[in-house]
């Protein structure tokens, strides 16, 4: 009885991990056809007309394997329409931030599931200029005049043929008609003080103003003997890690939305950090990535490291495909790497981490794998030049080129298989037609002989 569906599923495979999986889905009756792959496991579809539909999803893995025998549901929409959903309001212009002029005009909108957009009423309300909300009536605009400076928030809802209410949409403004000179305050609310034994520190800061709010204060801040003045931003807080020991001041300071700037403030400390020995290596481990011999060309890998003292989210990792790289890679937080089209061969993939301190596993996790993908060519003719003792030469005419068909070893195996038929017609000239298809990710290929 209601006429939204949402669906969700998964999928699950022998070899790629499920999270590696993608999906295709339609909903006969509704959708044109299948949806494009993605990683989705859900579809929601909304406002579906009276009718009988079947939803049917398919999973691809990585192999480029189908699912051949997608999931589905079959269901019938029988929907009633009842006004009982509310409508939406939606303020469309009006005063936003803080302003220099007094006098603001707001505009409207609102939308239902039922009621026309032109059958909508709307109510509004100006806390501080307004006693209450206004009656119901169709305007969809207002203009207030000769506010007084401050912060103020307009509010306004729609109500449709049936009564139901919405939600009220609002919007804020400041109004400031006399000049701001006075700069903002900021005070540090945390960080370190005399000397700590710790490398990594953090100071968080909040501010204040007597007209700009403080959550539209911008800070600028930096630490003495390390780093210079940051751009202003809405932070307030910054950590600095592994700072070498010697001492330090970090200094903090505000901006209001008239540009006024406030003295800076500031907090002192010194680091003196003594280092723990840390001489135990990191391991890795892999846990996604072909082995043995594939049909594919495109391969993804994943994995993730393990350490005695540095949290896993510290590790970084440094990777290698002999074969393809040309050497390890730099030390990087990515735990996956995809590659596209290898070619044919044989290669090993190996990953190594490395600790906060420096320390790299010594026995890099690996796999070896081999990629044979067979390649088909698609060839029109091919002539056939034999002379004593049947040495031959080959040419192929494939899409209005020529190319050596020596290359091809389906070529070669096919004329070198049929040899002897050919015992009698030495020095001369003969054609043989080689037409090709596929079936089922098999070349087949028939040969018709003919005297040129």
């Amino acid at each position: 009885t209601t006429n939204n569906a949402t669906f969700q599923w998964t999928g699950s495979d022998n070899v790629t991990a499920v999270s590696s999986l993608v999906y295709s889905y339609y909903l006969e009756g509704y959708d044109s056809g299948w949806s494009a792959y993605t990683s989705s496991t859900t579809r929601t579809y909304y406002n579906l007309p009276n009718s009988t539909y079947t939803f049917r999803v398919r999973a691809k893995d990585q192999a480029g394997n189908i699912d051949p025998s997608p999931a589905y549901r079959t269901f019938t929409v029988n929907y009633t329409e009842t006004e009982i959903i509310p409508p939406y309001a939606t303020i469309t212009s009006g005063p936003t931030g803080t302003i220099t002029y007094n006098t603001v005009t707001f505009q409207w909108t609102g939308s239902d599931n039922v009621t026309p957009t032109s059958k909508l009423v709307y109510s509004y309300y100006l806390p501080g200029v307004d006693s209450q909300w206004s009656p119901y009536t169709s305007i969809t605009s207002k203009t207030y005049y000769n506010l007084q400076d401050g912060h103020y928030v307009f509010y306004v809802k729609a109500r449709d043929e049936a009564g139901n209410e919405s939600t009220a949409d609002a919007r804020s403004f400041e109004v400031q008609t006399s000049q701001d000179t006075t700069p903002p305050t900021v005070t540090i609310t945390s960080g370190p003080t005399g000397t700590v034994t710790t490398n990594t520190v953090t100071f968080s800061w909040t501010g204040s103003d007597n007209v700009t709010l403080t959550q539209n204060l911008v800070y600028s801040y930096c630490l003495q003997s390390y780093e210079g003045w940051s751009q202003y931003n809405l932070y307030t807080s910054r950590t600095y890690y592994y700072l070498p020991n010697g001492s330090y001041t970090f200094y903090v300071r505000a901006k209001d939305e008239a540009g006024n700037i406030s003295s800076y403030t500031t907090r002192s400390f010194t680091v003196n950090y003594t280092p723990s020995q840390d001489t135990t290596p990191p391991e890795t481990q892999m846990y996604a990535g072909p082995t043995g011999t594939i049909d594919y060309d495109d391969v993804y890998f994943a994995w993730v490291g393990a350490d005695s003292s540095t949290p896993v989210s510290d590790l970084v990792y440094s990777y290698y495909l002999e074969g393809y790289d040309t050497g390890w890679c730099k030390y990087t937080s990515s735990t996956n790497r995809r590659y596209y089209n290898l070619q044919n061969g044989t290669y090993t993939f190996r990953v190594r981490t490395k600790d906060l301190a420096g320390n790299v596993d010594p026995t890099p996790a690996t796999r070896t794998f081999t990629v044979r993908v067979s390649h088909s060519v698609h060839v029109t003719s091919v002539g056939v030049h034999f002379s004593d003792p049947f040495i031959y030469d080959y040419f192929c005419e494939a899409d209005d080129s020529f190319v050596n068909p020596k290359k091809s070893a389906e070529l070669i195996n096919i004329l070198e298989s049929n040899q002897e038929e050919f015992t009698g017609f030495a020095r001369s000239y003969y054609s043989r037609y080689i037409s090709e298809e596929k079936k089922k990710g098999v070349n087949i290929y028939s040969v018709q002989e003919g005297r040129i």
